[in-house]
C-alpha cells in the first residue's frame, strides 16, 4: 500500500448515535435482532420516521456485542472512501474483541477499492467471535461498485461476519442466495411499528402515572 495525501475520516461518522434515557426502548426490536442468529445480513429497511436508526442504536448499547457502525452519507459513494471508513468500523470491532488495530489499517495508508477489499478479507479471516457492523443510511449509497462489492464481501467473508443495513429502500443486492441459505434477516415497516403493548407504554409515560 503507498503513503499518500489524503482527507481525513470523520470521527463522528464511527460513533454509535447515543439518545436519551427517557427515550422507550424497543424490547421487541432487540429481540428481533438477537434472534437473528447466523445471519450474515440483518436488513432494517424502512421509510423514514419508523425509528430504525434509534431502534438499532438501542441494540449495540444494550447488546455488549462487537460492533463497528458507519454513519453514510452522499460523500462516501466515492468507493476508496466507503472501504475506508469500512476499515475502521472492523477496528473498532476489533477492538470490542479485545484486539489491537492492524497495521496495514493505518490510517496514513491508502490503497485502490479492490486492494482494500483484500486486505478487509483478510483481516476478517482472522476473527474467531461474532462481530456487527452496523451501515446506516445505506439507502445514500448509489455507486454500483460499493454494492457489488459489499454483496461479494458478506457472501465470502467469515461467518463470524454479520452486517446490519438501516436503509430507506432494499439494496440492490440478490438477496434470495441469502434467504435460500438462512443468512438473511430483515425487519421491515411491519417490525417496526409499535406494537400495542409500546403504545400502551408510550402512552404511560407521555401522560405519567394518573394515565395508568
Amino acid at each position: 500500500m503507498d503513503l499518500v495525501t489524503y482527507s481525513p475520516l470523520i470521527a463522528t461518522k464511527l460513533h454509535v448515535p447515543k439518545y436519551g434515557s427517557d427515550l422507550l426502548l424497543r424490547h421487541q426490536i432487540l429481540k428481533e435482532i438477537d434472534d437473528a442468529g447466523a445471519a450474515r445480513l440483518i436488513l432494517v429497511c424502512a421509510p423514514a420516521g419508523f425509528g430504525k436508526t434509534t431502534a438499532v442504536s438501542q441494540w449495540t448499547q444494550s447488546s455488549g456485542k462487537p460492533t463497528g457502525w458507519i454513519s453514510l452519507d452522499k460523500s462516501d459513494n466515492d468507493p476508496v472512501r466507503f472501504w475506508r471508513y469500512f476499515a475502521r468500523a472492523i477496528d473498532m470491532a476489533e477492538k470490542g474483541l479485545g484486539k489491537e488495530s492492524s497495521s496495514v489499517l493505518h490510517p496514513q495508508y491508502t490503497a485502490s477499492a479492490e486492494q482494500l477489499m483484500s486486505v478487509l478479507l483478510e483481516e476478517i479471516a482472522g476473527f474467531e467471535s461474532d462481530f456487527y457492523l452496523v451501515l446506516d443510511d445505506y439507502h445514500l449509497i448509489k455507486e454500483p461498485s460499493i454494492h457489488e462489492g459489499l454483496q461479494t464481501l458478506i457472501q465470502h467473508a467469515s461467518l463470524y461476519m454479520h452486517v446490519i443495513l438501516i436503509t430507506r429502500e432494499e439494496p440492490p443486492f440478490v438477496l434470495h442466495r441469502l434467504r435460500v441459505r438462512k443468512q438473511l434477516k430483515q425487519l421491515g415497516s411491519d417490525t417496526l411499528r409499535f406494537n400495542e403493548e409500546e403504545c400502551r407504554r408510550l402512552f404511560c409515560d407521555q401522560l405519567g402515572p394518573s394515565s395508568r
